[in-house]
């Protein structure tokens, strides 16, 4: 027997009719942290890790990095001891709930980790994952695969002994990955994309490069000269193609400041408003409408004020609906969509639209209805829930065929395709808890499925 499942479920108890880009009041990080907040990553429970420079949250002691409930108060459960001894700047969730954590640290709790350690749950440095001597210099940068593997860029030239020019491929046991190895000019990664097709897009300061899965360079991708000022982060659209943002005014030679989309070969897409912020922009995100969530430094978006954060249409024109009016007062260093489209912001922040909220705030990204007025609209149905092979989904309209994403709790979209008939193999997965954004004409749906 079919059963039908309500989609939205995640966020259908919000209040109706929230403000789009308004502050969340719901999480409040009270005194927050004491210095900037860089990197950010959810929990399957939505409790929340950052990492940073900072020594303190909401007046006790957290050496840069803190685990945060869902209402943005610190998680006395998880116990880092005496923490990293410089700054964190990435943070990457396991399934099995274990956290990865890189930096510029090279002790971590009073423990030589060169610049990446793995946590348990609980906080404690999990000594099955061994690097040896780890990284020679900053590591920038950090991307979990879904084979348990972990892409790692920076300023490193080697790895636990072993020549690596900028980026590296680490095993689930913390020994290096030597079927991945780059050969080109050295090279500072700061941020890493990896494409459906098994294929890297790096940020390498002010060029962009892909490389195939073995590390070689992919020298189908040309994207020209490089900018003139450093890149800062990278988005692969549901569509192959690429964003970018940084800090750049030029682009191969071309006027083009701080925002570009790529073609999937590297050129420039000309259908795309390129160049619309007049400052950094340092974090890019697609949400499943193709609509784009934008933070950085920046206060203009094609002359509008928008303060450090944005969201634009899929063409790159400003959406004048998510209005942050004041936003925040100083700049957002990195932002996470979580599954229910709310949206955090980390940075060196002190205030949201006026509001205090010290590095840390939640901002509205949807406009949800209410649970009434809901569950009053026709209902669309996933099935089997659990599902152990694969999965279906039926709209309102039974033959209607829908545009779907699926992701993980951490908020990661994964590579899972659906056919014609709205069905998706999903026996790849880990077993697990996770997230379907699915759109039907003009109406669109969220809902969890299990893989048992």
């Amino acid at each position: 027997m079919k059963k039908k499942y309500l989609f939205g479920g995640l966020l259908a108890f919000q209040c109706a009719f929230a403000q789009i880009g308004a502050l969340d009041p719901s999480l409040n990080p009270g005194a927050g942290a004491d210095s900037p907040v860089q990197a950010i990553a959810l929990q399957e429970d939505q409790k929340i890790i950052i990492g940073g420079d900072f020594l303190n949250y909401d007046g006790t002691p957290r050496k840069r990095l803190a685990r945060l409930n869902a209402d943005g108060s610190a998680d006395p459960t998880f116990s880092i001891g005496s923490g990293a001894n410089k700054l964190v700047t990435g943070i990457a969730m396991q399934p099995d709930s274990k956290i990865i954590v890189t930096g510029q640290f090279s002790i971590f709790n009073n423990t030589a980790k060169k610049r990446i350690v793995r946590l348990n749950n609980d906080g404690s440095i999990d000594t099955t994952f061994n690097t040896g001597f780890g990284a020679n210099d900053d590591i920038e940068s950090c991307v979990l695969e879904d084979d348990g593997k972990i892409m790692v860029g920076g300023m490193f030239t080697s790895f636990n002994w072993i020549a690596r020019n900028g980026i590296a491929r680490i095993n689930p046991d913390g020994s290096l990955d030597n079927s991945f190895d780059y050969t080109g000019d050295p090279i500072e990664v700061t941020d890493i994309k990896k494409q459906p097709d098994g294929k890297y897009v790096v940020n390498a300061v002010t060029k962009i490069l892909r490389l195939n899965p073995d590390g070689s360079i992919d020298n189908s991708f040309q994207p020209g000269s490089g900018t003139d000022y450093p890149i800062q982060s990278i988005c692969i659209q549901s569509d192959g193609k690429i964003l970018v943002g940084g800090y750049f005014t030029t682009w191969d030679g071309f006027a083009i400041g701080c925002i570009i989309r790529l073609e999937t070969d590297g050129t420039i897409d000309t259908t795309f408003n390129n160049g619309s912020a007049d400052y950094g922009v340092l974090s890019i995100t697609e949400q499943f409408d193709g609509q784009l969530l934008i933070s950085g430094i920046f206060a203009h978006i094609s002359g509008v004020q928008r303060e450090k954060v944005a969201r634009l249409n899929p063409d790159g024109t400003l959406d004048p609906t998510f209005d942050p009016q004041l936003g925040p007062d100083n700049i957002v260093l990195h932002h996470v969509m979580q599954p229910d489209g709310r949206i955090i912001l980390v940075g060196d922040f002190l205030n949201y639209n006026a509001v205090g909220r010290n590095r840390v705030a939640r901002i509205n990204g949807f406009d949800y209805l209410s649970t009434a007025t809901r569950a009053m609209e026709p209902m669309a149905s996933l099935y089997p829930n659990p599902a152990h092979d694969g999965i279906n989904i039926f709209g309102p309209e039974t033959q209607q065929v829908g545009r779907f994403a699926v992701y993980d709790t951490s908020g990661k979209r994964l590579a899972v395709d659906f056919d014609d008939r709205n069905h998706a193999d999903i026996s790849k997965l880990p077993i697990g808890t996770y997230i379907v954004k699915s759109a039907f004409g003009q109406k669109s749906y969220t809902t969890r499925f299990i893989k048992n």
